[in-house]
């Protein structure tokens, strides 16, 4: 008869080392390999935020080939910046109190002209920061899917466009433009029962990233989006809809799929609704209230930094290499391993 072992502890760690080296990794397609440009992006234990390796990444995307998305510290309220190829458009104003620190950005970008401005529906936190910004850095034209006497706000911004000298133009589902060579599917429901629910909805592609900016939306043209548009409307950024307040249809959340929330809100109650779904799921939030987001990609992966609340741009902070003082780090994902980097833990921090 064999002689149990005399180190039975040794024998049991031995075990489960063996066991673990078996086990296959969650999210990870048996004998895929990750690659540089597949680098992942990994939790920071204070935060939502997952963070990547000290230092500016080798594989940062510099060159033309790069879309930019600034997601502005607007409080509780919407405002985009969207940037390639020599273009930009800006989507959305959030309110006239934040126009300074968006028109730093665009001075430090040496932005002097917009292609176009478009609002999702005339609320304040959505059009009233258009006036100040656009009689500094004017737009070739001013997009909007309502008619005139919808409310107070979109009258007072097509008597301040006129003045301004700035043409409008409807803009409405299945429409589309482009920023550079990116662009820009509109979808919306115009028989909804509220003015959030009428509101624009956008898809923006560039390679095979996306982002998808819900505006207002809410419960009806949730479900109605899902139902009428399916998987297109699969993006790998998800804007949540109404500052987070809306929880969203399952059917809803299966088709976008994020990988990466952004919340135009702070932490707690007004947010709940949606972030807790994004948690259910291990997807990420970004809180612009925290500071600005900046998300670029290159086609092919997703890169993203937040600077410091309430900011005001210089060139050098804008810098690629330069550190913020909301993040030491650039946070990096492709989104095909994101099921696979929400498993990594704060590794890296």
């Amino acid at each position: 008869m064999r002689k149990a072992s005399s180190h039975p502890i040794l024998a049991r760690l031995l075990c489960l080392v063996l066991l673990c080296a078996l086990m296959p990794m969650p999210g990870l397609a048996e004998n895929a390999e990750l690659e540089e440009n597949d680098i992942l992006y990994l939790y920071n234990s204070n935060s939502d935020y997952r963070v990547s390796p000290e230092g500016l990444p080798d594989y940062l995307p510099r060159s033309d080939d790069v879309l930019t998305v600034y997601c502005f510290d607007t409080g509780s309220m919407d405002a985009f910046l969207i940037v390639m190829d020599g273009e930009a458009v800006m989507l959305d104003s959030g309110g006239g109190a934040f126009a300074p620190q968006m028109l730093s950005l665009m001075d430090s970008l040496g932005i002097r002209r917009l292609k176009a401005a478009i609002n999702t529906h005339p609320h304040s936190d959505h059009i009233d920061g258009f006036d100040d910004v656009l009689s500094v850095v004017p737009a070739n034209v001013f997009y909007t899917p309502f008619n005139a006497g919808e409310t107070r706000q979109h009258d007072n911004m097509m008597a301040a466009l006129k003045e301004l000298g700035i043409p409008v133009l409807k803009i409405d589902d299945g429409d589309t433009l482009t920023i550079g060579r990116a662009r820009l599917d509109c979808y919306r429901v115009p028989d909804g029962r509220t003015l959030n629910e009428r509101s624009l909805v956008t898809r923006l592609t560039w390679g095979e990233r996306s982002m998808l900016f819900t505006a207002d939306i809410e419960n009806n043209s949730v479900k109605a989006l899902a139902e009428l548009h399916g998987a297109a409307l699969k993006s790998d950024v998800l804007k949540l809809p109404h500052h987070g307040q809306v929880r969203m249809a399952t059917e809803f959340l299966e088709a976008v799929s994020p990988c990466l929330a952004i919340v135009t809100n702070g932490r707690g109650e007004r947010s709940a609704a949606s972030v807790n779904q994004m948690k259910d799921r291990d997807i990420p939030c970004l809180y612009t209230v925290l500071g600005m987001v900046e998300l670029r990609t290159d086609g092919a992966a997703w890169y993203a930094r937040q600077f410091a609340n309430n900011a005001m741009f210089t060139p050098d902070m804008l810098n690629l290499t330069q550190r913020t003082a909301r993040f030491d780090h650039w946070l990096t994902f492709h989104p095909r391993y994101s099921t696979l980097a929400a498993s990594q833990g704060n590794k890296g921090v």
